[in-house]
């Protein structure tokens, strides 16, 4: 389940071709209610201490809490009983240190975060929809493909 290219957790997606894979950096397992605890490593460098609010509410982080969110998907899809918190465990590398001196000092913080997967299912029914589509979709200015796609059109000659 850790190896995504060569195994990973995946999910036949209903009736469908689609095959829905992750790479689990860790599973632990609560020993009271034999729920699977879904963990995700994570590392940065920031002079602020590692806090749950801060952490889970910074923009840079929601793709984060999608990806635990589908890997929560994947296991309650093969049949496992997942608990509703799962945990990001968050090294931050301290800056406050003085000199590098060959050695970098990591605090460890681990974030709970409640995973959502009641999203998942109606925008995978969404995509099958445009992917069967024979309409482009419309032009979205948050979308990195159209707006490559616009700015090649605009410089064609």
């Amino acid at each position: 389940w850790r190896d995504a290219l060569r195994g990973g957790i995946k999910y036949k997606y209903k009736d469908t071709n689609i095959v829905l894979k992750g790479g689990i950096d860790d599973v632990w397992v609560n020993l009271e209610t034999k729920e699977l605890i879904i963990v995700d490593y994570k590392s940065q460098a920031s002079f602020k201490k590692v806090n749950t609010e801060d952490y889970l509410s910074n923009i840079f982080h929601d793709s984060y809490k999608i990806q635990m969110d589908i890997y929560s998907y994947l296991f309650k899809m093969n049949g496992h009983d997942v608990c509703e918190t799962s945990y990001f465990y968050v090294a931050n590398c301290r800056k406050d240190m003085k000199g590098f001196n060959s050695k970098l000092i990591f605090d460890e913080t681990l974030v709970p975060y409640k995973q959502r997967t009641h999203w998942i299912e109606p925008k995978i029914d969404e995509m099958i929809v445009t992917l069967n589509s024979t309409k482009l979709p419309s032009f979205n200015t948050f979308c990195q493909n159209c707006a490559c796609s616009k700015a090649r059109a605009e410089n064609e000659y």
